[in-house]
């Protein structure tokens, strides 16, 4: 399965609005439950989730989100801007989900810097 960026942004800020630390299953509409599931345990290898891993049988594990971990809200902090999201698709298109989450992040954190510059530099 390939890594779907849109999708990543849409997991972090789908926890980001949760309303509690319950564990809970991600639901994003237009993804089917396979493909949100690998990526909230990619999210969680990488450091981004906390989640809690249940054994459902036979089938694949579900992975049930508490929340954001510190690394996660650093990256959804500069990723959840529009603008920043909108000027990295449009500048790296297809490239964007073949980039690591290391690199994603250090771009969304330059743009979102520059915005904040740009602001402060206005009379």
């Amino acid at each position: 399965m390939k890594r779907d960026m849109e999708l990543v942004r849409q997991i972090m800020l789908w926890v980001q609005e949760k309303p509690d630390l319950n564990p809970a299953l991600v639901a994003i509409e237009g993804h089917e439950f396979g493909e949100i599931n690998r990526h909230v345990e990619i999210l969680s290898e990488a450091g981004f989730l906390d989640v809690m891993r249940r054994k459902m049988g036979s089938g694949p594990d579900q992975f049930f989100v508490r929340d954001l971990t510190w690394e996660g809200h650093e990256f959804i902090a500069t990723t959840q801007n529009k603008t920043v999201w909108s000027k990295m698709k449009s500048t790296y298109g297809t490239e964007l989900p073949k980039m690591p989450l290391d690199i994603v992040k250090g771009i969304a954190t330059k743009l979102f810097t520059d915005i904040l510059m740009a602001q402060i530099a206005q009379p």
